[in-house]
């Protein structure tokens, strides 16, 4: 399939274009250029370097594609994005057969808090404070998954916590270990969190591309982690006698991230059987004993930061 994919530059959209790839596809990717692709694969990747609401700089490709993956989230523009992308897509999906396929990547933190019972998808948002970042999402979700054209599938994913290659989640909290080197965790540390790879979750999206019927996937892919237990695996191995992690109060934390502060606050546990009935089966299945690794990787990526904060340099 040819595969139009916004985001393609970012942390998950970059390894979704390489799962894509990697599975046979052809992929163009919107937004920042990717030149790692063109050299690997420059039969099959093509890159339009624009802000992804210029829609005229993609409106060809667009045209050309049987399937859309929408992965683009920038920042306080991310409504407006995911409104203009949702737009042409349905419309398009009206007047061309060519368009098979929809994947909108949404988010479990709409769900709020979700207590000990496990929240599969076929549960319904609701119930829960959810953070202002992404409020709008739910309704987005809803006319993506309310369109219908007969040989067209509309499908959400809706990732949990990620993590891998040092980023994601490990690199948040990392980024944000304050003056004495210690990991502060939004909320008390008891919430919970229902994580998954990068690598794996880009590896759904290949199945909802192939095999996936309209409607809702999560991209869970361990029982959710205390948050406590992944900051005291981080501090075990920084290599640092001053680290140590604490709970970050919200209203402290939102003060430098925003209201994402809310959504890591949130205490969720998701399951994915939808997912895992398409034939999905998770490598990583531990967000904890990935500390090591995790810590190793983020570390090269910030040498001289780290050093800096433990002191070194």
């Amino acid at each position: 399939m040819l595969i139009l994919v916004t985001g393609a530059a970012g942390y998950l959209g970059s390894a979704v274009s390489l799962a894509l790839l990697k599975a046979g596809h052809q992929v163009t990717g919107v937004g920042h250029h990717h030149p790692q692709f063109a050299r690997l694969f420059d039969a099959s990747y093509q890159s339009i370097k624009t802000d992804v609401r210029d829609i005229q700089a993609w409106r060809e490709a667009f045209c050309e594609s049987d399937a859309v993956v929408h992965l683009a989230a920038t920042g306080q523009a991310a409504c407006e994005v995911d409104d203009l992308v949702i737009s042409q897509v349905l419309e398009r999906s009206t007047t061309s057969s060519r368009l098979k396929c929809f994947i909108y990547t949404s988010g479990t933190m709409p769900f709020g808090n979700t207590g000990a019972t496990a929240i599969n998808e076929d549960s319904l948002f609701g119930g829960g404070v959810v953070p202002d970042l992404i409020a709008w999402r739910p309704s987005h979700e809803r006319r993506v998954l309310s369109s219908f054209q007969s040989g067209f599938r509309a499908m959400v994913v809706r990732p949990g916590f990620v993590y891998g290659n040092g980023q994601g989640i490990y690199g948040l909290l990392l980024d944000h270990v304050d003056q004495s080197g210690c990991v502060r965790v939004p909320g008390s540390g008891e919430q919970r969190w229902s994580m998954v790879h990068v690598d794996d979750v880009a590896m759904l999206y290949t199945l909802v591309i192939a095999n996936g019927e309209k409607g809702v996937y999560h991209g869970v892919s361990e029982p959710a982690v205390r948050t406590a237990d992944l900051a005291k695996a981080i501090v075990n191995e920084v290599g640092s006698p001053r680290a140590c992690w604490k709970a970050w109060p919200v209203e402290e934390a939102r003060k430098e991230i925003g209201s994402l502060a809310d959504g890591l606050a949130l205490d969720q546990c998701i399951a994915a059987p939808r997912a895992r009935s398409l034939g999905w089966r998770p490598q990583y299945l531990s967000a904890v004993a990935s500390a090591r690794e995790e810590v190793q990787l983020w570390k090269q990526r910030n040498l001289t930061r780290w050093d800096h904060m433990m002191g070194i340099a």
